[in-house]
């Protein structure tokens, strides 16, 4: 539910349509998100609005538009930390080298090339990447491989992830399936711990959690991999979420699988940014050191 595209400056600022389609087709919330390709990635767009600016009729006002909305793209829909090798400095060359190693669903650009995946950013109603448009919500079996999959680019890009259950239990099969299928995921990119909120409800207590995350989950975490898991009160939390500092998600029929005949699917939704930020800095709040969170690490 999130793709991951190489945007060329030279298609972005072509001319004012391109620029305005560019700041409504990219953000996570969309589904899009971009490689920061240069490295200095905000400060070459910078540079392109100050320098194009008048070429395409940009006044002050119009151009402080732009660029809160570029630093809005770089503070939540940048994927960044590509190494990109001294000797490449044309900006396709670098975006070639990146998408030879890297999970990239294409090269906007202003050329064509279908066998390499270039797509001219001006022209897409002729060639666009395959599954241009994203859905919002994807309907899935309630199966840990089906729910992973579906949010795998998301976890792969993600440096924070929280896990939102009120019931999670991680003395059933039913909730760590899926929590290590999350993981499994999240090993293809940086981000090394998933935070788990989750309430007392249900009978469990804070041991039963501490017992079962050492005896039953620590054992099949991959090594150096971390699970922190903070409790709240049962009345504090209700929905099921899977959050990250690009996008979140809910999940309608619960985080944990369930496999019995004609099982519900799950509907995992794309949340709204709004909605997204505001989760996000709730569960934020809480502190390592103040709230006494449990936490196990792969060996």
């Amino acid at each position: 539910m999130i793709r991951e595209y190489a945007v060329d400056p030279e298609a972005i600022y072509r001319n004012l349509d391109s620029l305005q389609r560019f700041l409504s087709d990219f953000n996570a919330e969309k589904g899009r998100v971009i490689a920061a390709i240069p490295r200095k990635w905000f400060e070459v767009q910078e540079e392109a609005v100050k320098a194009k600016a008048e070429e395409m009729g940009l006044g002050p006002i119009a151009q402080n538009n732009v660029m809160d909305k570029l630093i809005k793209i770089n503070e939540i829909s940048l994927v960044k930390g590509y190494t990109i090798p001294r000797d490449k400095v044309v900006w396709f060359d670098q975006a070639a080298h990146v998408k030879e190693r890297a999970i990239i669903n294409g090269i906007m650009s202003t050329r064509f090339c279908s066998e390499n995946q270039i797509y001219d950013y001006a022209n897409l109603l002729e060639h666009s990447p395959e599954s241009w448009e994203i859905d919002n919500t994807q309907s899935v079996e309630r199966v840990a491989a089906n729910m992973a999959d579906a949010i795998s680019n998301s976890l792969r890009i993600a440096t924070t992830v929280f896990y939102v259950d009120p019931y999670f239990n991680p003395g059933e099969n039913r909730f760590v399936a899926p929590l290590l299928a999350f993981i499994q995921k999240m090993q293809l990119g940086r981000c090394k711990t998933i935070t788990i909120h989750t309430t007392t409800g249900l009978n469990r207590q804070r041991s039963d959690f501490t017992r079962d995350l050492l005896q039953i989950v620590k054992p099949d975490l991959p090594i150096g991999f971390t699970v922190k898991l903070f409790v709240w009160q049962p009345a504090q939390l209700h929905d099921r979420y899977i959050l990250t500092k690009n996008v979140g998600y809910s999940f309608g029929h619960g985080l944990d699988q369930d496999t019995y005949n004609n099982a519900l699917n799950v509907n995992i939704n794309r949340i709204s940014e709004t909605a997204r930020e505001l989760e996000f800095g709730n569960f934020s709040v809480k502190d390592d050191l103040n709230d006494n969170v449990i936490s196990v690490t792969g060996e």
